[in-house]
């Protein structure tokens, strides 16, 4: 059975990292937007050297923060138009698409199930408070795990009934 596309941000915490990995989430979000700089780099070199699996996605409102290539990430969630490397991921929101839908790229992030989307890789942002449901737009979803009340203490209980829910979850045909 094949499963959904999950892509978790932001993650900020080690912990809530590797947890995720576990899972097998695809896609793990970094907040480029962070002011201390030094604080991402540390979190992008804590992820590389302790989680295996998931493909590290720099998140950001500006295109400058993806400039800096030194990050080393797969690829990019960025809503401006930006030349990327040609061989990194490219995440994008609907609004994007429509302002501009000739662009190119593989996945795109949307609010609710869009039939006018189908050709694409949809990608629902949701919530892990809420039932995951997929049709034949949605190929997976966008969700935030939440954060580490202090280093290395987080409650997974919430976290771990949504990733059950997920787990029954058939793909549709395609």
């Amino acid at each position: 059975m094949k499963k959904p596309i999950l892509f978790a941000f932001p993650v900020n915490d080690l912990t809530i990292a590797r947890y995720l990995a576990a899972k097998e989430v695809n896609f793990i979000g970094i907040n480029l937007d962070d002011p201390d700089e030094k604080a991402i780099r540390s979190r992008i070199t804590q992820f590389r050297e302790w989680i295996e699996g998931p493909q590290l996605i720099g998140v950001s409102a500006t295109p400058q923060q993806a400039t800096l290539s030194d990050y080393k990430l797969d690829g990019f969630y960025l809503d401006e138009v930006f030349e990327l490397p040609s061989d990194c991921i490219v995440f994008r929101s609907e609004q994007f698409l429509k302002r501009n839908p000739q662009s190119q790229f593989q996945y795109v992030i949307i609010e609710k199930s869009n039939a006018s989307f189908e050709s694409m890789q949809c990608i629902l942002k949701t919530d892990i408070n809420t039932n995951p449901v997929l049709d034949s737009t949605i190929k997976g979803f966008l969700f935030a795990p939440g954060n580490e009340e202090k280093t290395g203490l987080y409650d997974f209980e919430k976290l771990e009934e949504w990733f059950e829910k997920i787990e029954t979850i058939q793909m549709p045909s395609e």
